[in-house]
């Protein structure tokens, strides 16, 4: 990851191009970001907030093409390990995406 603040051509102009080469292809995609930053915001210690959660999250990413919303089920049926059901996530971000296209 790069420094804060830091010019991704400062790096380059500094000789350090296989740096920035490793960070970008290492970035986390915008799509994890939305939905790591939706999880952050939610509370998660009950099943509630898990689906509430899901929820909130499925509306961003309804717009996303099914593979892609097939990453972001399976990034949230590895984060719930077992503390949400992968078809409760599914239906979801089905529901939503359904919805997104019937507008």
């Amino acid at each position: 990851m790069l420094e804060v603040g830091k010019d991704p051509a400062q790096l380059i102009e500094e000789g350090h191009v296989e740096a920035l080469r490793t960070a970008l292809r290492s970035a986390p995609t915008l799509t994890t970001l939305v939905v790591q930053e939706a999880l952050t915001c939610s509370t998660l210690s009950h099943v509630e907030g898990r689906v509430s959660a899901v929820r909130a999250i499925a509306e961003k990413v309804a717009v996303l093409p099914p593979a892609a919303l097939s990453d972001v089920a399976a990034l949230l049926t590895v984060t719930f390990e077992g503390g949400l059901a992968g078809d409760t996530i599914a239906s979801e971000l089905i529901a939503a995406s359904l919805a997104h296209q019937a507008s």
